[in-house]
Order: C-alpha cells, then structure tokens, then sequence
C-alpha cells in the first residue's frame, strides 16, 4: 500500500542533531516529521560525551538543564602525559560564561533528554521509519519512506534536513562533495571497568602521549578509554581485542590497572570532512551528515546541535512568511566558515598528537609542557577545545550602526544628547553581530529576586531586543523608549520580544514585564552600555544587530531589509 502525507519540515535522522531540531521546529510552531530507522540508541552508549558550554545554553533555552546536570559530571580538566612524566594540564574553568565548565554527559543520555523534552511539549520520533529515495522541485521535496512491513509512504515536505550522520544516504543520493582526509591509523574505544593497582586517576581527562591513551571518567563511575591501534589492527575486531589492544597500551605507560568488563566498544578511521554547500536546493544537511571531525576536542555533536539551532528558526521564520529564501542562504554563510575552522583546529590537534617523528616528539613535548604551565595560554587553550567564544563571519544579516563623525559634531551643535568618545570606546568593545549573547547576573524583572539574563531568556524562541538605557537615561529618553518598546510588541510581539534594560528601577513600574533591571551593572558593563544603545538576540542566541545611540530609523530599515514583515516598523526620534 502506498500512502501519501503533506509536511513543512522532514527531518531525517533522529540522533542528537535531528532531535535538537525538531525540539525547535516544535517550539516556533513549525509542521514536521522526524523519522529514523533504528531504534533508540541506549543509554550506556557514550559515543560523544563532552557537553560544552554553548550546548548547556541550549539545554537550559529548551527547558532541560538541570535533568542534564543531575546526571552529569563537571569536566574541569585535562592532564598531558608523556616521557613518563606529567607534562601540564588544560584548565577547563570558564569566567564570565554562563556555566562554569563542560560536562561529560553520554551521547545516549543527550538523545534520551532531547526526545523525552520532544514528546513532553507533544512532539515524536517515528521508528522505525526507513528513508528510500527523494526528488525535488521548486516548491516540494518528494520523499519515500518504508515501514518494516515493506509498506511505502510518499512524504511531501515544503524543506528536507539530513540528519542521518557520517554515512548520510541523503548525502550521497545528492551527489553532494563532502571532501577532507582520512588518518590511516585505526581508533579504538570503549567504555569499561578499570580496576586502579595503586591511586586511580581523578576525574578529569588525562591524555597520554607515544603512542596515545586517553582515560576518561563517565557519570555513572564507568570509564571511556580510547587509543591508536597499531598497524594491521581489524577494523572488525571483537569487544575482546578491542579491550587487550587498550590494555596493552596502558601497560606501555606503565599504568598499573586491570581493563575489564567493557559494555560498549568502538573501532573506525579518523575523518576530517565537510560539504562544499549545506543547502542544495530544498535539501539541507546537518550535523555529520555535513561535517565530520577528529575525536579530539569532542566537537562533532556540539556542532552538529549549533547546526540544527542556527537552522531552525531561519526555517520557521521562511515557512511562516515572516523571510524569503535568501535568510535560508545564510545557514551556509554562517555555518560553513565556523565549521571549517573547527576541522582545520580538530585536524591540527590530532596531527601534533599522533605525530611519531622522534625528532618531531621531542620538540613537541618541550613546547606543550611549557605552553600548558603558562598561566596566559589557558583561555587560548580552552577556546581550542571548546569554541565558547567562536563568532560568525560578516554576512547580510549581520549589522551594526554607530554615530559617523558628522552626526556627532552636528549633535554638539545643536545640544542633543549624544555618546561621547569613551562611550564610543565602551560601546566598541561589547559584542559585535555575529558573536553569542553573553549573560551576566543580578537581573531582575518583575520585583523578582536577581538572575541570570539568560535564564529570564529561556524558554522564549522570538528575537528579543534589549535597549539599554546607559548611565545617565533621562525621564524623556525613558519614556521614549518604553514607547517604542510598547510599539514594537503591539506590532511584532509574535516575533520580536522588546526589553528595556535600566540601572534603576523607575518609580510605578514594578510589575512591567518589558523591564529587566541590572542591579549590579554587569549586563551594561558586558555590553559596552555606557550611553543608550540597542542590541538584537536572534532566536539562536547570537547577536544580529547593535546600534549606538538608539537608531530606530537604521534598525526599521534593517528589519525591514531583512524580514518580510508587511507593516513597516516606525521609527522613533
């Protein structure tokens, strides 16, 4: 029997990336299916386990953070090993981020949350559901889908999203270019029971070098640990082999321990790859069905997630007439360069560990214990690993307006209020389009007690524009501003979230919901906000557009350039 069925969205794939979509396309009120063909992937399986901060972000927007966390282990950092010695550690810490280090979660745990969190705002995952075929033309893709009875079901979806991993069957019926290298050494892994002779490693990562082991401690007490095979080693070896190679290995360092009792084991080829355009057409790909990564630096599950959260609401706001094709465009803009200069850092990463020179290991063990034991290599270090503070490259809905030179001089002119040089200077070094939305504490709205600005964020996917009132806001400019925010939420409060942020509370506005109070100046301070200024959240967190003082002109016009909004978003002086 052959069936047919009409959808906006088809995600295919239902992992870590294909659910993290769909919870998106779920909440801006997108129509979707979500299939995958294999039942879901158990629990015990790590796979990916290295949780990073931006990640935690999405967990906490989507409503599940603190399931993560209750079962999770904080990752605070990683020992180097090598010619029998410690050679340093990388501090995993962050300051002035919105958690305070990664966390090592299992892939099956991550999977396990995101359809849990699906199927309690009503949403589902369809398996086993197998992908067949796909034609595409101007307005629709054509899907077939198999059931296990052999049953065929005709899907018609207005966009496609290929989430179905490295092998991805979308991919490769796209004839899309998915070019890079592969390491010829074999990768084992394994999660196991370890047994310690004398005192057992900490919980942090601990890599040793030549050749290379790496221990890590999952939540729940068991470890994953992982190695470079030697030459000749089965790419079909049993759980068995798998565990006396990594055995064997841990006796080279000398390591006193028993590796027992493994419950999930691993072998493949190191790939580094990714595809010459993420959007074909009606078709778009995601996660490892577009990019694959060395396992170093545990960055292909976080990227592929980033993907899905930049995708969404470019897909929502398209599908409900709110953009044209062209904010569709800027998922490869923006995606595609970040995600070459994590490969290009993941490939780097393991090209220095892997090396086997003589010459090469030793040069390379002098600079890495000098560089890890030197106190202003730490933030460099750990952006390497986890990318917090990556940015997306300039594109078309990427803006930014300052007082010219001009304007400035013409406003001393004629005495209107303007930013002077040091507000100029302040403003400058806050974030820029194209960078995520840093948080800070001690923000209050409501009378509530003070939180973090992005746990008042969470939970609501609409662009939010927060308009601060800088240092010395007057009653008029506060009341102009509440104006425009009142206008902007009558307008396009479905899409658009209009905050005043304030030093102070003004008097009579206790229980305004527009207002969020910064009771210890660190949103203004973070944000460069010395004088009025406006900066817009996009639904995936980043900055896309800041303006000081205030231009509501330039700001309609950019929205208007942008968006398809019908009514034109009025200016205000």
């Amino acid at each position: 029997m052959d069936t047919t069925a009409q959808t906006e969205v088809l995600v295919v794939g239902a992992g870590p990336v294909g659910l993290t979509l769909a919870n998106l396309l779920h909440r801006h009120g997108v129509r979707y299916r979500l299939i995958d063909q294999v039942p879901p992937r158990p629990v015990v399986e790590s796979r990916a386990e290295g949780v990073h901060i931006r990640t935690q972000e999405l967990f906490e927007q989507l409503g599940f953070a603190e399931e993560a966390f209750a079962l999770a282990r904080p990752l605070l950092a990683a020992t180097l090993y090598a010619e029998g010695r410690v050679l340093g550690k990388i501090d995993f810490r962050e300051t002035g981020l919105s958690h305070p280090n990664p966390i090592i979660l299992q892939q099956g745990h991550v999977e396990q949350l995101l359809a849990q969190n699906l199927e309690r705002h009503g949403g589902q995952v369809e398996r086993p559901l197998a992908f067949l075929d796909f034609t595409q033309d101007d307005d629709h893709v054509n899907v077939r889908l198999q059931r296990p009875n052999g049953e065929i079901e005709t899907v018609q979806a207005r966009f496609m999203v290929a989430c179905d991993g490295g092998r991805s069957t979308v991919r490769r019926q796209l004839n899309a270019q998915f070019d890079g290298q592969s390491n010829p050494s074999q990768f084992v892994l394994a999660d196991v029971s370890i047994d310690f002779a004398d005192e057992p490693l900490n919980g942090d990562l601990h890599l040793f070098l030549d050749p290379l082991l790496l221990f890590g401690q999952l939540a729940d007490g068991y470890w994953k640990v992982a190695s470079i095979a030697p030459d000749g080693f089965s790419p079909e070896a049993s759980p068995d082999d798998i565990v006396k190679q990594l055995q064997l290995t841990a006796d080279k360092h000398g390591i006193k321990c028993w590796i027992h009792s493994p419950r999930w084991t691993s072998s493949f080829r190191i790939s580094t790859r990714m595809v010459s355009q993420f959007r074909h057409g009606r078709v778009l790909l995601a996660g490892d069905a577009a990019h694959i990564h060395s396992p170093m630096g545990g960055q292909g599950m976080n990227e592929g997630m980033q993907d899905a959260l930049n995708l969404a609401w470019k897909l929502a706001y398209h599908l409900q007439g709110k953009a044209g094709q062209d904010l569709l465009d800027t998922y490869q803009a923006e995606r595609g360069p970040l995600i070459a200069d994590v490969l290009n850092d993941t490939a780097l990463m393991s090209k220095v560990l892997f090396w086997s020179h003589p010459m090469l290991l030793a040069a390379r063990n002098s600079v890495m214990g000098f560089v890890t034991n030197l106190d202003a290599a730490q933030p460099v270090l750990r952006e390497l690993f986890s990318g917090a503070t990556r940015a997306y490259a300039s594109n078309p809905i990427l803006r930014q307006r300052t007082q010219t030179p001009g304007e400035y001089f013409s406003n001393i002119v004629h005495g209107i209020l303007h930013p002077n040089p040091a507000d100029d200077l302040a403003f400058a070094g806050g974030p820029a389009p194209g960078v995520r939305a840093p948080d800070a504490t001690g923000i209050s709205a409501n009378g509530q007690p003070p939180q973090r600005l992005l746990t008042h964020l969470a939970g609501d996917f609409r662009h939010r524009l927060l308009l601060f009132g800088g240092d010395h806001l007057s009653l008029e400019r506060y009341t102009r501003l509440y104006q425009y925010a009142m206008q902007l939420t009558k307008q396009h409060g479905d899409w658009l979230r209009p905050l005043l942020v304030l030093r102070h509370q003004p008097e009579a506005s206790l229980n305004d919901s527009k207002l969020l109070i910064d009771t210890v100046g660190q949103l203004h301070d973070r944000y460069g906000a010395r004088h009025e200024c406006l900066y817009l959240i996009r639904p995936d967190g980043f900055i896309g557009y800041r303006s000081q003082p205030v231009m509501s002109d330039d700001f309609s016009e950019y929205l208007n350039h942008i968006f398809a909004l019908g009514d034109r978003i009025e200016a205000i002086a």
